[in-house]
């Protein structure tokens, strides 16, 4: 049922609609308090059909968010995590363009953290918890900076000349196509 169509398909709503991340939690209920991290993949949208597709092809989570302002619309957010978000960035990841990186260190996080189970309450070791943590950062910095620049080597600070000066440009250029109009 699934083919290189959908995988195309399902890579470009992601690329549009959707985030890849890792999410940090603290769970404050138990003893030791370290934070859990989890690969989510999350679509919102509007259209009820294109979520129930997304689900029928990738069963995950799919909630409606009611609309939190009177001129806002209801939208659907469907979020796939752990091994299924897995399954779904090795599908898409041949096709997908603005989320390839985050696809990439998604998986390279999936293939490089050790299974931790803390039931029985024990701190997850430093170690595991530096590398997660790294990994989260790494992610975080990837979905903050603008898609033109790469992650390595760049402080915030230059991020953001680059954005500032790819908007100026982008501004003189909408300008001058005024004039000439």
């Amino acid at each position: 049922m699934l083919n290189k169509e959908i995988a195309a398909y399902l890579a470009g709503i992601i690329d549009g609609e959707g985030c890849i991340g890792i999410n940090r939690n603290h769970n404050h209920t138990q003893r030791h308090r370290t934070p859990r991290y989890s690969i989510d993949v999350v679509v919102t949208n509007t259209s009820a059909d294109l979520m129930l597709k997304l689900q029928e092809w990738f069963p995950a989570s799919l909630r409606l968010r009611r609309k939190e302002r009177e001129y806002w619309r209801e939208c659907w957010r469907w979020v796939i995590s752990g091994g299924k978000a897995r399954k779904l960035l090795e599908f898409v990841l041949p096709y997908l363009i603005v989320k390839q990186k985050q696809a990439e260190l998604a998986l390279l996080y999936l293939d490089s953290v050790t299974p931790y189970n803390n039931r029985g309450h024990k701190a997850m070791p430093a170690e595991e918890w530096q590398k997660r943590e790294r990994f989260y950062q790494w992610m975080k910095q990837l979905n903050s900076v603008p898609a033109e620049t790469e992650c390595e080597g760049i402080r915030e600070d230059e991020a953001t000349v680059r954005t500032v000066g790819k908007l100026t440009e982008l501004a003189e250029m909408t300008n001058r196509l005024r004039e000439v109009s």
